[in-house]
């Protein structure tokens, strides 16, 4: 896998971990907003990962393939 195909196949993620953390954390933050987004970041990236390595981008990646 090239860095490219990657790329492209990690961006495809974007929307589903923004949605995901968007339900987790709500779109705005209520109060502290330093806390929201350190929480909201890390549901986003958290779901990223978990997404990537359910559809074997991680691992290829990992692997040079």
């Amino acid at each position: 896998m090239t860095d490219y195909t990657y790329e492209i196949g990690r961006n495809r993620l974007i929307p589903l971990a923004e949605q995901h953390a968007n339900r987790e954390h709500g779109k705005l933050p209520q109060g502290n907003r330093l806390l929201w987004a350190k929480l909201w970041n890390a549901a986003f990236l958290g779901e990223m990962d978990r997404l990537a390595a359910e559809v074997g981008l991680l691992g290829a990646f990992k692997e040079g393939k």
